[in-house]
């Protein structure tokens, strides 16, 4: 199996034309200055995109309830 990509933020949108979901998922990391004795206050975030998805609204609401279903049942486990 290929390593699995990481991501820690995404964006939705919606084409009610054609009732697809448009899914980006991204990865947001700090980057420091490269100026000597930089402080973590001076930090930057940047933003690159892992990958994007096109879900019909039928897959994109099983997907929704899957993942509800799987949170429940985690919670109910604690």
């Amino acid at each position: 199996m290929e390593r699995p990509l990481y991501s820690n933020a995404f964006t939705v949108a919606y084409n009610s034309k054609i009732r697809e979901f448009v899914l980006n998922f991204d990865v947001e990391y700090p980057v420091l200055p490269q100026q000597g004795g930089a402080s973590i206050k001076e930090a930057t975030t940047e933003r690159e995109n892992v990958c994007g998805i096109v879900l019909s609204e039928e897959i994109a609401l099983q997907l929704s309830a899957i993942i509800t279903q799987t949170m429940n049942e985690a919670q109910n486990n604690e």
